[in-house]
């Protein structure tokens, strides 16, 4: 997962002692070590402003696993689920007030939210299935989940509150793993519908107009919310030239593209320095920021209404 701000990825590993910790990684490959437990800590996932990570840590025997809160440096690990319940894959609201998370609390997979210090939770679904993979759209108007089980599961949508649940995805083959594209025009998912191996759509949160986005005789795993951009009438692209101080192109660079929703999206400049984002909504600010070896850049907004073809990044003296 990125950072908010573009200048790190999170990560889960194994790496070193056997068990998951949680790791970030910045532009420069140093890498950063979170947790330090005999448990698995896993599911990741930064609050919108980048101050806090959400993550789940695991039992020994996974019989129970909690969700837990902490800084964005590993300091201040604070447990907010206590139930020797399965709570697992938290995600943050877009607005930072809500964790939304599935439990088997009432016996099988439910959505639940709860406040990020662990009050007030509530039960979002109760159904005799599972409930589960729940994600907020970039407005924090509608959430998305997989509903059912087996080779049964479809996508659904639903207000906030758990109200006026959709099936969106509706047909008789296992569809799931559902994520917002950056904008939240689209939802992608996982689908069986044309058979194995599970391929990568996209469908218009009101039901129509899948379409199949990936089609390689492999199987596709889980799309991470915000992190998709689906080809819109109001998509436009963005791009430039990294440079240094002295105008010399700077290849390898890492830029990064965040909207006002925290959603982040990569590009790496070549030999020339080029770099290059397609299919940018329109209509609102980015923050760009910058990451290569042996250079400092400053971070910066632009608004983004048309193409872009100009937008020269250079590196500070």
């Amino acid at each position: 997962f990125f950072a908010p701000f573009g200048n790190k990825v999170m990560f889960a590993s194994n790496r070193n002692d056997g068990n998951f910790e949680i790791y970030t990684i910045d532009g420069s490959n140093n890498v950063a070590r979170l947790t330090f437990t005999p448990e698995n800590e896993t599911r990741p996932a930064y609050s919108p402003d980048g101050s806090k990570i959400a993550f789940m840590r695991t039992s020994g025997n996974a019989s129970t696993s909690e969700i837990w809160v902490m800084n964005s440096n590993g300091s201040n690990q604070v447990r907010l689920t206590n139930n020797g319940y399965e709570d697992n894959r938290p995600k943050w609201s877009p607005d930072g007030t809500k964790i939304i998370f599935d439990s088997t609390a009432d016996g099988d997979y439910d959505i639940y939210t709860m406040n990020p210090d662990g009050t007030n939770v509530t039960a979002l679904t109760v159904s005799a299935v599972t409930d589960a993979e729940a994600s907020y759209s970039p407005d924090g108007t509608k959430i998305v989940y997989f509903r059912g089980s087996g080779t049964a599961q479809e996508v659904y949508t639903m207000n906030p509150d758990g109200t006026n649940n959709v099936n969106v995805t509706n047909n008789s083959v296992s569809d799931g793993s559902a994520a917002w594209s950056a904008d939240g025009a689209k939802i992608l998912f996982i689908s069986f519908r044309d058979g194995l191996p599970g391929e990568v759509y996209s469908i218009n949160p009101n039901g129509t107009s899948p379409m199949r986005l990936t089609n390689n005789g492999f199987f596709e795993n889980t799309p991470v919310s915000g992190f998709y951009s689906v080809a819109t009438a109001s998509n436009v692209s963005v791009g430039g030239q990294v440079l240094s101080n002295s105008g010399q192109a700077v290849s390898g660079a890492r830029v990064f593209l965040s909207d006002n929703f925290g959603n982040t999206r990569l590009a790496v400049s070549n030999s020339f320095g080029i770099y290059a984002f397609d299919n940018v909504a329109s209509g609102q600010d980015y923050t760009v920021s910058t990451v290569a070896s042996g250079y400092q850049f400053d971070t910066f907004t632009v608004p983004v209404n048309e193409n872009i073809a100009d937008l020269n990044i250079i590196a500070n003296p």
